[in-house]
């Protein structure tokens, strides 16, 4: 997962922008940023990581038609996807859930999205886990101090 993979991304202004997805060696931020550039892009920590939705059931989707399919064709340095229909009917896609906004994705197979999106749950859930008791170890750790 950190070297990524390459999705497309659907978003309010854009559809259909090959984007490399990634998540820090550290566990710490999912990354994404446009799949020609170097530099750029935007991240979320993975703590704000609310919902994996599977699917194409959010707003940003529905505004580009379910059903529709739309020709992609990216070229990398080391990797190519040939020429594919991507059908909307299919289930090729994901969002990711934060808390202002949501990152909308497709990628060429299922496999690929169930890989990232189980990689992404447990990512959500360890997070999480440790979010809850450093919270609770700092609070004990400063009222103890209190008494």
């Amino acid at each position: 997962m950190a070297a990524g993979q390459v999705f497309y991304k659907y978003g309010r202004k854009r559809k259909n922008v090959p984007t490399l997805l990634w998540i820090t060696d550290d566990m710490q931020q999912i990354h994404w940023r446009d799949a020609y550039k170097d530099r750029g892009g935007d991240f979320a920590m993975a703590v704000d990581l609310q919902e994996i939705l599977l699917g194409f059931s959010t707003p940003t989707f529905r505004k580009y038609k379910a059903g529709t399919a739309h020709h992609i064709r990216v070229t990398l340095e080391r990797w190519t996807l040939t020429p594919s229909l991507i059908d909307f009917s299919l289930g090729y896609g994901f969002s990711l859930v934060l808390p202002s906004r949501t990152v909308d994705l497709v990628c060429e197979s299922l496999e690929i999205r169930n890989a990232w999106c189980a990689s992404l749950t447990q990512l959500r859930e360890v997070v999480q886990r440790m979010e809850r008791p450093t919270t609770t170890l700092l609070a004990s750790a400063v009222w103890e101090k209190r008494l």
